[in-house]
């Protein structure tokens, strides 16, 4: 039993290191590129690439319907029986390939007449033309990713991972900084590294295709995807409306601004990021023992008190970054950097007490709860970016993750499933909303009162907090 626990831990430790870590190689680059982007780049550039990947996002998963994340469970109903694996792969990649041609001609002929009215600033032509293509084109590696997870491939994921993060990188650098092609090299990188995965892909499934193609075999795939499909469209559709009106109300340089702010959170991101895939294995682990609540009390509080003290560190540190990496033009994006690191706080939060859900299996909250941070991202949105810019879309988001965080944590008491010490969740939460005045109000050149601010914000922290049971918490995993 012993041995087969350390294997167990030996998986999870291997498949988040190896996933986590080549999942954000490219977004580790691409942040500590930014001093030389900025150099090539104008708001205006920052300003459409943002709007295209957000469309891009939301366009793939019209196309997908949601049915690569149904791969990853019904794997495992057929990889006992390799032709019965490879006619449901076949039937699968069929279908992707199919709905995102479909989905693509119509998405081609609303942008071509509507675009420019909906996206102000952003050309059908190249830019939203790049994007749909790109999105048809990686429909195999989305079939691949979801392959490599039930064979647990965590190695070769983070090799084509990797290989990817390279080629696009490369790519990007030569058509921003090399031929200067501002935001259009960005977007013409994304595509010749889509038709190269594409085409890498192709050859990883070939051994699973040329099966016949069986439809039925996708009953249960497109209804498990539909099940999932609203939550990932409310997920991408606030933000992409929010940015929308944004550069029809302001202009694009304004959501360059706010692209550039975004960017400067992503060491929160990625924390996030790679963390989300070793919290829920051992939050389920937990909860399958008997008399471990205090344990399960333990872990989501020391997360949350993780999660703040990140927090405090990125508001604090990274805003006065801005004037000393990049040119003037972009410094104005600098106060947007604690509005925005609001919604990690808000995402953290939600992480932690959705997880019972999914252990309970109520996942029917999970589009509610996302269906309400639209619906209050898109009003905060539409009311405050005439008057407040950037600073309005910036709050917009914000606040839809804490409605998350709220309406997570009220189903969690709902579900009842052990009792939890709210004052060990209170006390982070007034450092962070101390510490989140302080660093909207002392001047982000005044680098040395921030940091007296933070080293005393963190020493709130310690003695508020109770960082012995943490310790010996971490520890006692570590020598599990």
């Amino acid at each position: 039993m012993g041995n087969k626990q350390e294997n167990i831990a030996k998986r999870l430790i291997k498949g988040t290191f190896n996933f986590g870590l080549g999942s954000v190689m490219a977004k580790i680059i691409g942040f500590l590129l930014i001093p030389l982007y900025t150099l090539y780049l104008t708001p205006e550039d920052y300003g459409i690439v943002e709007l295209c990947a957000s469309l891009g996002v939301f366009v793939v998963i019209l196309m997908r319907l949601g049915v690569p994340g149904s791969v990853t469970r019904f794997y495992f109903d057929y990889k006992d029986d390799e032709k019965k694996l490879s006619e449901y792969v076949t039937a699968v990649h069929r279908f992707l390939l199919s709905s995102s041609v479909v989905v693509g001609i119509i998405a081609f002929f609303v942008l071509y007449y509507f675009g420019d009215q909906i996206f102000k600033g952003l050309p059908f032509y190249p830019f939203m033309v790049i994007v749909l293509i790109s999105g048809v084109l990686k429909a195999n590696s989305d079939l691949q990713k979801r392959l490599i997870i039930g064979k647990e491939q965590s190695l070769y994921s983070a090799k084509l991972n990797i290989a990817v993060a390279i080629v696009s990188i490369s790519l990007t650098l030569l058509f921003v900084v090399g031929f200067k092609q501002g935001a259009l090299g960005f977007i013409l990188a994304q595509l010749i590294t889509a038709i190269i995965f594409f085409a890498q892909a192709q050859y990883y499934l070939k051994p699973h295709l040329g099966a016949v193609f069986k439809p039925r075999m996708l009953k249960t795939s497109i209804k498990y995807g539909s099940g999932i499909l609203p939550h990932h469209l409310f997920a991408a559709f606030s933000p992409l409306f929010a940015r929308a009106i944004l550069a029809a109300k302001t202009n694009i340089g304004e959501l360059g601004l706010f692209s550039l702010a975004a960017r400067f959170t992503q060491p929160l991101t990625l924390t996030l990021s790679m963390f989300t895939f070793a919290f829920q294995p051992v939050y389920f682990s937990l909860r399958k023992e008997a008399g471990t609540e205090q344990k399960v009390t333990n872990l989501l509080t020391n997360v949350w008190l993780l999660a703040v003290f990140f927090f405090l560190l990125v508001v604090f540190l990274l805003p006065p970054l801005i004037p000393l990496i990049t040119p003037a033009k972009f410094h104005p994006c600098a106060p947007l950097i604690p509005i925005l690191s609001v919604g990690f706080l808000g995402k953290v939060f939600y992480m932690i007490f959705s997880s019972e859900m999914f252990y309970q299996a109520k996942t029917k909250y999970i589009s509610l709860i996302t269906g309400s941070g639209m619906a209050l991202n898109l009003l905060v949105a539409f009311f405050t970016v005439k008057k407040m810019g950037a600073y309005g879309i910036a709050w917009a988001d914000s606040l839809c993750y804490i409605v998350w965080a709220i309406i997570a944590f009220i189903f969690f008491i709902k579900l009842n499933p052990f009792r939890v010490r709210f004052k060990a969740l209170l006390f982070p939460l007034i450092v962070a909303v101390i510490g989140l005045i302080a660093a909207l109000s002392v001047p982000v050149v005044d680098i040395l009162f921030r940091v007296l601010i933070l080293i005393t914000l963190f020493l709130g922290l310690f003695f508020l907090s109770d960082w012995r049971k943490m310790l010996v918490f971490i520890r006692s995993r570590f020598q599990r």
